[in-house]
């Protein structure tokens, strides 16, 4: 397909996900992967409760992505690749049954570059054989597209992406294959305008990673992990280097993210803390984050005595206890504030990471999915 061709298509797709958009909500992408939660080749979470994919509710989900670690691409001595995943066969399978629904989902795969058994290529033949690699993978799973990541585009690594991402053009597009870059903002400024240029004329989608990064003084104190007002500087940031709305899809993380006090009567905004509240095996990677399934979980258990409060600006809570833990988290109401922010802004979508760290057995008295039900919930009357 040649690239006015490409770029006809692409604008289409636009059109379609903008048509009548103040009667259709943007999309709604479900991913699903973490080997801590769901699918692993073990086949048991670490929360003793496993995602499988029959336990998602279609109704709440355009596209459902397979995530995070469940595909590692190997390159191999000579300029081979190989490849293992963490998520099993019949995983797989039983989600790509999901587009055999009535709402014609999209099932897609999601690599993030930055793992070490994946890494950029960095000669024309390793990027050769990736891409062979990579489209044999999908077709052989009957999967319908690609998203990609790479958060570290530093020392040469920024044109690396670019020419990855220029090489699957065109068997994507023999395929019919979706292709979905993430961008962070942090290197947006790597690229020139007609570079950016180059990666949204080979897009389906951009994703957009507004991230639960805390701010450099939420090292020392306590501060919402993902308000509404961050989500907003991000994309006008993203607009400013000449990215559509229409093709930005943010990832909304399913998470909360939990702190130490140091002093437990001054548990405010801005309170001083002194490390995670939630470490290793409780956490991942022992940085304090959780997924905020497990938060609504324990505001049941009373005697953990948790005193919860609302950021008025944010529409986020934040709640702590007597122990001195501290968390910020996502729930129903801070949901679908960042549902509206996101159809009112014009965005094309929003990315959900991921389903399995959202309550999808309903164990905390909110029914099952109480986050992701929540976000989709104008999508489902429309």
């Amino acid at each position: 397909m040649d690239r006015a061709l490409y770029l006809s298509a692409l604008l289409l797709f636009i059109s379609g996900v903008c048509e009548g958009r103040s009667d259709k909500p943007p999309f709604v992408i479900c991913t699903v992967g973490s080997t801590l939660w769901a699918g692993g080749q073990s086949g048991a979470g670490e929360s003793g409760q496993d995602f499988e994919p029959e336990d998602l509710n279609a109704q709440y989900c355009d596209h459902f992505l397979f995530l995070i670690k469940g595909f590692e691409f190997i390159h191999e001595t000579g300029g081979t690749v190989t490849h293992r995943q963490r998520i099993r066969n019949d995983f797989i399978a039983k989600g790509v049954s999901l587009r055999e629904g009535p709402l014609g989902m999209q099932v897609m795969a999601y690599i993030n570059l930055d793992h070490p058994h994946v890494m950029l290529p960095d000669t024309d033949k390793k990027i050769e054989g990736l891409v062979g690699h990579i489209v044999q993978f999908l077709k052989s799973h009957s999967l319908n597209g690609l998203c990609i990541s790479s958060n570290d585009l530093a020392d040469g690594k920024a044109s690396r992406y670019l020419k990855l991402l220029k090489a699957l053009r065109l068997p994507f597009s023999k395929e019919g294959l979706l292709l979905s870059p993430s961008l962070p903002p942090k290197h947006l400024s790597v690229y020139t305008d007609g570079e950016l240029a180059d990666i949204m004329s080979l897009a389906n989608y951009i994703l957009v990673d507004s991230g639960y990064e805390w701010d450099a003084s939420s090292k020392h104190v306590t501060g919402l992990h993902a308000p509404v007002s961050a989500m907003n500087s991000t994309v006008r940031w993203y607009e400013s280097r000449g990215v559509p709305r229409q093709m930005m899809v943010p990832m909304v993380n399913l998470v909360g993210v939990t702190a130490k006090l140091k002093n437990k009567d001054q548990a405010g905004l801005g309170a001083a803390i002194y490390g995670p509240g939630f470490e290793a095996p409780n956490s991942f990677n022992g940085d304090g984050v959780i997924p905020a399934s497990e938060m609504l979980r324990r505001l049941k258990k009373t005697e953990e005595r948790w005193a919860v409060k609302r950021d008025v600006a944010s529409n986020l809570p934040y709640a702590a206890n007597r122990d001195g833990l501290w968390v910020s988290y996502e729930d129903p109401s801070s949901m679908r504030t960042k549902a509206k922010f996101i159809q009112e802004n014009g965005l094309a979508g929003g990315m959900l990471m991921t389903v399995e760290m959202d309550d999808f057995r309903g164990t905390a008295g909110k029914g099952r999915y109480p986050l992701i039900s929540a976000y989709a919930e104008k999508r489902r009357r429309s």
